[in-house]
């Protein structure tokens, strides 16, 4: 997982990226076991060689489970490996960093038999994460067990999978999930992947689950706005009712504090660009990828994490030459003097393993462990004690263990060299054991037994042996220390024979890839002994190359031909340093190979981006980039571009125009097979703001609408600005004239008069160097017309009487009259009555007819209107007599 992800090497591959490019050779490697550096007291010791080891585990019997990424879990009874129980091989994605990862084992194991895996089954909608459990019987699966408890979606990218299940203390089963490389919900890859960030599916999450798959009531993400994503991997809720935490990149390992009363754990998140970093594990946490990295923003994201996110417990940076943070476990208290409550972790790029004391301090505990571990560690049993076991890639592939030995004597490190390990008749090989070892300095004895009879043919530390039949033989070395202590290696010996020659014929050394091209890989192989080999003995391995770290990207396949689908580089990044290199291997009947490489390269076209005018910022592939600014690409690779909003050096708004492609702001180019430019160009965006000198008329009275039109501090003055009138609120607007600019003020003026209410806007549609921009809206009022009442000058008490009056213009609404009466010197209310409106004349007649007033006096009356189309009016007051 250097910077992105896991690098699944072999030690064959490992050499033969050392070898020159293409096609290149080498023949079987001669078996070099070391051993590595590990503090005064303690030993690092190989237990069993296994192909790619992913993950184990034990069961109460003692018997180790492992993992291998290519689907097999292998049972191990301390000495050797007793069977495949399981072989998934045929059902699963094992290319990139998919297969099968992790292994819980049932804390009820004894009344159950249950274990339970974290695989990548390839199913029909594609390579898809899996925990399911399964039913053992002795060292073997049950036949047909398998309960599937959660599927996640589908992931196009093939790494950041995560892959780790254990039990907590609360008996549930908590699973990581990374964010899948790419967001399959258009969101990017890498550090532009903001999966994490949806909550709605199970990317990047640590998820809590029951051992029958069902949620535990006490997750924290249950209530209404929750559904199961354990079929889909997904919601079109707001949570998954699996989620436990989020916010995760690729949470490949993470351990349980086995001294803890309660669930305690620390997570390993892998990083990207520049930290690694472990966090501790709790419950409706967001740990803030893809907006955070180790604590710091991702500059690739332009996002915040939730209020309360959490940042590491601790984290380091890739400057130390450690880039990818893997396996971690507890040290159990009591076990090791001094060790109380410490946390180690392991980094897969530099070969160590790091430990975090009960005070928080790190220190180094363990170096060169080589570029390829650990990948999983975990504390199991060693006779009555218990030691730190690990997998490891190096070596081929190594189950290795760590004890503590204290002041005891410790067991001698046997390192075997021999040269040639293959050739004609007579065969004289070199044999070397000069670089054994033993931990406490002492002087080792050599006993090499060279042909595999059981009899010692010599006790040098360096001596020649030769061959003279035709056949394998195990040469092994057995060194002892001065307390009688020993320990062993063995290498094969191929005399008489020669490895073959194999040769790619398709494609050329001089092929350059498309991404997404299917490209037709075939070879053959001779051999002086054997003849033209079979089809069968070829192997291929495809890996991609990306500066100083490979991932493996097809492969192993069998066959003289097959064919891959040439792939994206990790990232933009990557594009200038990045290519494929293809390995055949050809082995002969006695099991002798010689492997070949060749590179081939991506075809690299230079796009450039550009604005107008020059220097404003531009995204790629969550970059930002200072235009012109030239990139490199791989032909048909997506380049996601973007042309946001932003202030020029002048302090000026920019917005964006168009593309010289013709496309949106935001939108992705895929790559031309020849250099392009692509050309954003940008408008200044002024700022237009309007005010109304009344925003209350009378009826057919006048408002002055004044606009100011400017960029920054500037006037833009002489533009042509015009008026808009809307009578509905807004909704529909219809254009009224020109706004006039008034050169003393600086200003657009425009004056309207209003017979009903109206909002208005100023609106300007720009040029080539300014962009449009419309006003803020003002709403005016207008009030209706009313007449003053007409009434009799004198009317009788409690006598009707009709009082009328003209409305302008005619239209609907409701008219009422107010009367008002004369009381020791004030004017008091009395009552209203409601007029009858009835068109009249383009007019509106109001009419309140059988009103009568109880008490002689002085009296008022005047009419008020209301309706949606003007505002509130009263009219004049007619006074008169009531006798």
């Amino acid at each position: 997982m250097y910077r992105r992800s896991i690098v699944w090497v072999l030690a064959l591959i490992l050499l033969a990226s050392s070898l020159p490019q293409g096609p290149a050779a080498q023949a079987a490697p001669q078996n070099t076991v070391t051993a590595a550096t590990v503090p005064g007291g303690f030993e690092d010791r190989k237990v069993a060689d296994v192909f790619l080891p992913t993950a184990l585990e034990w069961m109460p019997d003692g018997h180790m489970l492992v993992t291998t990424q290519p689907g097999q879990l292998k049972v191990y009874n301390g000495g050797s490996f007793i069977t495949n129980a399981l072989d998934l091989s045929g059902r699963i994605c094992s290319n990139s960093e998919r297969g099968l990862l992790g292994i819980a084992v049932d804390p009820a194991y004894t009344t159950t038999k249950h274990v339970f895996l974290f695989y990548t089954a390839d199913t029909t909608s594609g390579c898809r994460n899996r925990v399911s459990r399964f039913t053992m019987s002795g060292n073997k699966v049950v036949s047909g067990s398998e309960r599937i408890l959660l599927t996640a979606d589908p992931a196009s990218a093939g790494n950041h999978n995560g892959g780790d299940i254990h039990f907590g203390k609360d008996g549930t089963l908590y699973v990581s999930l990374g964010d899948g490389g790419c967001d399959p919900y258009g969101g990017g890859c890498a550090g532009s992947n903001n999966a994490a960030r949806d909550r709605n599916s199970l990317f990047g999450k640590i998820l809590r689950i029951n051992k029958d798959g069902s949620v535990p009531g006490t997750n924290p993400y249950i209530g209404s706005n929750s559904a199961r994503c354990n079929v889909s991997g997904n919601t079109s809720a707001t949570w998954c009712k699996e989620t436990f935490a989020w916010g995760l990149r690729n949470p490949f390992r993470f351990a349980m504090d086995p001294n803890a009363t309660t669930t305690r754990f620390f997570i390993n998140d892998v990083g990207q660009n520049r930290w690694e970093e472990v966090d501790s594990g709790v419950k409706g946490a967001d740990y803030g990828w893809s907006c955070r990295e180790g604590g710091y923003d991702n500059p690739e994201q332009s996002c915040s994490p939730t209020s309360g996110a959490r940042g590491p417990i601790l984290n380091y940076s890739h400057d130390s030459g450690c880039a990818s943070i893997t396996g971690g476990a507890f040290v159990p208290n009591g076990l090791w003097p001094g060790f109380n409550g410490s946390y180690l972790y392991a980094d897969y790029v530099c070969g160590k393993i790091f430990r975090r004391t009960a005070t928080g301090a790190i220190t180094t505990f363990v170096s060169g462990l080589g570029s390829s571990s650990a990948v999983h560690m975990a504390f199991g049993p060693l006779g009555s004690g218990r030691a730190l076991y690990y997998t490891t890639y190096e070596g081929g592939g190594q189950i290795r263990r760590i004890r503590y030995a204290g002041t005891s004597n410790r067991a001698p490190v046997a390192s075997l060299k021999a040269s040639p390990t293959y050739g004609r008749l007579p065969l004289a090989v070199g044999f070397d054991a000069s670089a054994s070892r033993d931990p406490e300095g002492g002087a080792l004895t050599y006993a090499w037994d060279f042909n595999g009879d059981g009899v010692v043919d010599s006790r040098s530390a360096k001596i020649s042996y030769t061959y003279r039949l035709s056949r394998n033989f195990a040469a092994k070395l057995t060194v002892r220390d001065v307390h009688g202590a020993v320990d062993s290696a063995t290498t094969t010996i191929y005399a008489g024979n020669t490895p073959p020659t194999p040769k790619i014929t398709a494609p050329a050394a001089t092929k350059l890839f498309r991404v997404g091209e299917s490209i037709s890989l075939q070879g053959a192989a001779t051999d002086t002994q054997d003849g033209t080999l079979a089809g069968t003995r070829l192997t291929w391995r495809v890996i991609k190359v990306h500066a100083t770290h490979t991932h493996p990207f097809a492969g192993p396949t069998v066959g003289a031909r097959t064919t891959i689908t040439a792939p994206p580089p990790e990232d933009l990044a990557a594009t200038s340093n990045s290519y494929l290199r293809l390995q055949l291997t050809a082995t002969d009947a006695r099991g002798l190979s010689r492997t070949i490489t060749q590179r081939l390269n991506p075809r690299k076209v230079s796009i450039t981006l550009a604005t107008s005018p020059r220097g404003l910022r531009l995204g790629i592939n969550g970059r930002t980039i200072v235009a012109p600014a030239t990139v490199t690409s791989w032909q048909t690779y997506g380049l996601r571009v973007s042309a946001p909003p932003q202030y020029d050096s002048a302090g000026r708004y920019m917005v964006f125009s168009r593309w010289s492609d013709g496309r949106s702001a935001a939108h992705t180019i895929v790559t031309p097979a020849s250099a392009a430019t692509y050309m954003a160009t940008y408008k200044v965006q002024p700022t237009l703001t309007q005010s109304a000198s009344s925003t209350l008329v009378q009826y057919d009275g006048p408002t002055t609408l004044t606009g100011h039109l400017r960029s920054s501090t500037t006037t833009l003055a002489q533009r042509t600005v015009t008026v808009w009138r809307s009578l509905d609120g807004g909704r529909t607007w219809l254009r009224d004239g020109l706004a006039t600019y008034n050169a003393t003020r600086n200003r657009y003026t425009a004056t309207r008069r209003l017979t009903r209410n109206a909002h208005f806007q100023m609106r300007y549609d720009g040029n080539t160097t300014y962009a449009s921009d419309r006003s803020n809206v003002v709403s005016v009022l207008s009030k209706a017309s009313l007449t003053r009442p007409v009434t009799p000058d004198t009317v009788s008490r409690n006598v009707s009487f009709t009082t009328y009056g003209y409305l302008k213009p005619y239209h609907a609404g409701s008219t009422a009259l107010f009367f008002r009466r004369y009381v020791n010197g004030t004017w008091t209310y009395y009552g209203a009555g409601k007029a009858t409106n009835t068109a009249f004349d383009g007019y509106t007649l109001y009419t309140l007819s059988g009103y009568s007033l109880p008490y002689a006096g002085s009296w008022k009356v005047r009419a008020n209107h209301s309706d949606g189309s003007h505002a509130a009016t009263y009219g004049p007051w007619r006074y008169f007599t009531v006798k």
